[in-house]
């Protein structure tokens, strides 16, 4: 019985529609993160938040992973610096940073900043992996893009002229840039790692490089994280759904499809985002979110398409 369950789930694994489905999916938990998180933000600090749900999901995922763990634990070890620079990248600076710029910029802004990680996603990529793009998906992308400038903008474009650029925005770009830089180099590992081994390392060194910020912020933050049965229950949801469960499904993505396809499905957190609320906080839904969504649906299946015509030249 053992045998047959590891051959079906060898046989699922290399289903060629997984991947998308996955990283669909991944949004899809995003959306339910940032619409649970809207309420608490006042409750869960920068760092704290983001320290507690990655230590949360390390306790969580380590006592599935540790024969796996401890079985590739020369191939961690051999990769160390690109897991520590990842985690770093992801944790340490993208998240940090970008909860740092929503203390002074505008959900709207840091929307429209986050709208340019797949961009910069496509950008590493050609120049570290030498990555080629087709023009349909060049195309495809951009048409995501506009998807999700429509729903920031509210389908009134003079809402963008209006908007004031802060501090708080380039924060929020440093962490985009993160973000693209860990694709890259998630894309590099997953050839020798499983997707929750690699999650297990990230989380803890991730730990381990933000505890020193996250002692930084409770000796000199005035914010306190509010701690009782409900801010708890909100970080383990968090960890569960929009770290573990995420975080695996999208490394399962990038090894797949490639950092720059697998990217593209984060233009599908703004609209998965709108219809959230409006089913679970009762926020009206408005015709701008349905055209951006439609946008953006098209946008991202045009920019996982495999045409033949390429964007750049090929490198043999």
């Amino acid at each position: 019985m053992r045998g047959d369950g590891e051959a079906l789930l060898k046989t699922l694994l290399e289903q060629a529609w997984l991947p998308y489905a996955l990283c669909t999916l991944t949004m899809v938990f995003y959306a339910f993160s940032n619409t649970i998180g809207r309420g608490y933000y006042a409750d869960l600090p920068p760092v704290a938040f983001s320290f507690w749900r990655i230590a949360a999901a390390s306790a969580i995922v380590l006592p599935f992973v540790w024969p796996s763990f401890r079985r590739q634990w020369p191939v961690i070890v051999q990769h160390w610096r690109s897991l520590t620079l990842a985690a770093v990248l992801q944790t340490g600076l993208g998240q940090v940073l970008f909860y740092w710029g929503l203390h002074t910029t505008t959900a709207t802004n840091a929307s429209l900043i986050t709208a340019a990680q797949p961009v910069a996603v496509v950008i590493f990529a050609w120049l570290l992996l030498r990555e080629r793009m087709t023009a349909v998906q060049g195309a495809g992308i951009a048409v995501a893009a506009a998807g999700v400038v429509v729903i920031v903008a509210r389908g009134e474009p003079a809402t963008l002229i209006g908007l004031d650029i802060v501090l708080g925005d380039l924060l929020a770009a440093i962490a985009v840039a993160c973000w693209g830089l860990y694709a890259i180099l998630i894309r590099r590992l997953t050839p020798v790692l499983t997707p929750f081994v690699m999650l297990e390392a990230l989380a803890l060194l991730s730990v381990a490089t933000t505890l020193p910020l996250y002692a930084a912020e409770l000796a000199w933050s005035p914010q306190v994280m509010r701690v009782d049965a409900e801010t708890v229950a909100v970080i383990v949801g968090v960890a569960v759904f929009a770290t573990i469960l995420a975080l695996s499904f999208m490394i399962f993505g990038i090894g797949r499809l490639g950092p720059a396809r697998a990217s593209a499905f984060n233009y599908l957190q703004s609209p998965f985002t709108a219809l959230v609320a409006a089913l679970f906080l009762g926020e009206v839904f408005e015709f701008y979110h349905a055209v951006g969504l439609a946008l953006t649906l098209t946008g991202v299946y045009f920019a996982n398409r495999p045409d033949r015509i390429r964007l750049g030249r090929h490198r043999g």
